[in-house]
């Protein structure tokens, strides 16, 4: 992942579930717990303290976002929910098993290109093309993610298709996003889009399942 605090939450999980359950217990559903814990640099924590921090702040957070300024640091306001479910103990405790069979890796997708074989398999989920001129959530990290970016992960998904890599990838239902991928199948699902402003503007948005091989219910993009 590109996101140097997914990637060190899931190393801390195999390394000391516990220890990351009894952290999050020190934390309060308050605007100004969040305030405090958002403004804390998570380098200056240790490996525990920044884990539980940064699934406090995804609990806590308006909606969920997960968004990054120009400096790195999270700028998403505090979400006011009645009773969020910061500590999630069983969930946290079924994922440990699953991680431990992963290699993790804090690096772009491009890392693969020259690793990915054939019949390999490969699911890519990258920032969301905008729907709208307001909806520029594309700031997952500090360098954001642009429409250039798109194009070269597009290239790249196709390059390892030819090579005979199995690849999916999902993204917003919008024709120029679509035409990136000649020869792919796709399938077009509806969904809900938590990240607006307005909750009456979190309706009717389309996503796009692509893939590079033939699934039930998909039909193939033009060459």
């Amino acid at each position: 992942d590109a996101n140097a605090e997914v990637i060190h939450l899931y190393r801390t999980l195999v390394d000391d579930t516990e220890g990351v359950i009894g952290a999050l217990a020190g934390y309060a559903n308050t605007p100004e717990t969040y305030l405090t814990v958002r403004a804390t640099d998570p380098t200056t924590l240790d490996a525990v303290q920044r884990a539980a921090r940064f699934l406090y702040l995804n609990k806590t957070c308006f909606n969920g976002l997960y968004r990054e300024n120009r400096r790195g640091q999270l700028n998403v306001p505090f979400g006011r929910y009645a009773n969020p479910i910061i500590i999630n103990a069983d969930g946290i405790r079924a994922a440990r098993p699953l991680l431990q069979t992963a290699t993790l890796a804090h690096a772009s997708y491009t890392a693969l290109d020259g690793v990915v074989q054939p019949d390999d398999w490969v699911y890519c989920d990258p920032p969301y093309v905008p729907v709208s001129v307001t909806a520029r959530f594309t700031a997952y990290t500090a360098g954001g993610f642009s429409w250039g970016d798109q194009e070269q992960l597009a290239a790249t998904l196709r390059h390892w298709a030819d090579q005979g890599v199995f690849v999916m990838t999902t993204n917003a239902a919008v024709p120029a996003l679509l035409a990136l991928y000649p020869g792919f199948w796709h399938r077009i699902v509806p969904s809900r889009r938590a990240i607006n402003r307005v909750g009456s503007g979190r309706t009717g948005a389309q996503e796009v399942i692509l893939t590079s091989y033939p699934v039930p219910g998909a039909a193939r993009l033009g060459s």
